[in-house]
């Protein structure tokens, strides 16, 4: 079990770390590769990922789909919620 939670936890948090990246991608932004550079090699220190998050919001001449971005952050969320749920009533000994 205590795997499961780790795993859980590592891809919600993966999800979220790259949330920028995949923002843009899904967007059809036209800087995506300067994003998922930025978003991979700055993101650790905070400024870094709040700028690729700017980034990958910024006007662009595709349309967006923005049911996936929902179902992303939403799903990330629900990983880390079922991570706690998980550690409440499984807790470790």
């Amino acid at each position: 079990m205590l795997y499961f939670n780790a795993t859980l936890t590592l891809i919600a948090l993966t999800a979220l770390y790259f949330l920028p990246t995949i923002m843009a991608k899904n967007r059809r932004h036209h800087n995506f590769a300067s994003i998922a550079i930025v978003n991979l090699f700055l993101g650790w220190s905070g400024v870094g990922w709040v700028v690729a998050l700017a980034l990958s919001v910024s006007k662009t001449h595709h349309p967006v789909n923005k049911s996936l971005v929902m179902c992303i952050i939403v799903g990330a969320l629900g990983l880390l919620c079922l991570r706690g749920l998980i550690a409440y009533y499984y807790p470790y000994p």
